[in-house]
């Protein structure tokens, strides 16, 4: 988990990851769902190349189902110490 997270993190405009949880469904499909820091000023247009990053990683790690939570630096996440 620590290696996708270093990889999540060397995404540029991806400040901080956070919240991150990996689970298996039954042995083959695996979930995953992570909190990403991102600069406020990001376009949706931006967020969709990192959004692409993202996938090509978890597809690389045979994580079937992905769901990520964009955040910005100013906001205060309850759950960043997971």
């Amino acid at each position: 988990m620590k290696d996708l997270e270093k990889n999540f993190a060397c995404i540029p405009g991806v400040t901080d990851v956070h919240d991150l949880h990996i689970w298996s469904m039954d042995g083959n499909y695996h979930v995953l769902s992570v909190h990403l820091v991102v600069d406020r000023n990001y376009t949706t247009e931006e967020l969709v190349r990192v959004k692409e990053k993202l996938n090509r990683i978890v597809e690389y790690y045979g994580i079937n189902h992905a769901t990520y939570e964009f955040e910005t630096e100013n906001e205060d996440c309850k759950l960043e110490d997971c």
